[in-house]
């Protein structure tokens, strides 16, 4: 199985079943989705008596996509313990505010985190440390905005593309 992995056909699955999630609003860790679309192939082997290569074929991204959703879905028992799937916010909205304030709401994630975690909520502790974690990762790049201005609510999130740094003058 390790070998069908690195193929093309598998890994243009893996990219299709992301794509299905995203239209379904849904986002996945790639190497969970990597695991699943692994989960099925090698079960439609056993059941069918297959090659790997032919299962592969016979696997497609919209049923991968449906058994994700299906085992993330929050009344589902078991589901709290799902931590690689999460929701799609998009926000195209701007705001004028300084960029401490905005450290201020990273900051902030962190705690909601770790009481996440201490009240057993791991999909939303994951949720709010992957957040923390990479507006953290951004932080560095705020010195090339100036310190007040517009930000759209996308960018400061992350969830949208990033914009490049402004050139500094010598």
């Amino acid at each position: 199985m390790p070998d069908i992995q690195q193929s093309g056909d598998f890994k243009a699955i893996v990219a299709q079943t992301s794509a299905v999630l995203l239209t379904r609003g849904v986002e996945a860790e790639p190497v969970a989705v990597s695991d699943v679309v692994a989960l099925m192939v090698r079960s439609v082997c056993e059941r069918m008596t297959v090659d790997p290569e032919e299962a592969l074929h016979l696997v497609r991204p919209e049923s991968v996509a449906e058994a994700i959703t299906a085992a993330a879905d929050p009344g589902r028992e078991g589901a709290e313990h799902v931590y690689a799937v999460r929701p799609v916010r998009v926000d195209a909205s701007t705001v004028a505010v300084p960029v401490r304030i905005l450290g201020r709401l990273v900051m902030a994630a962190a705690p909601a985190g770790k009481y996440a975690t201490l009240n057993g909520d791991g999909r939303t502790a994951s949720h709010a440390l992957d957040l923390a974690a990479r507006r953290a990762g951004q932080a560095r790049g705020a010195n090339d905005r100036p310190a007040e201005g517009s930000c759209s609510a996308q960018h400061c999130l992350g969830l949208g593309p990033r914009r490049p740094p402004r050139p500094r003058i010598p």
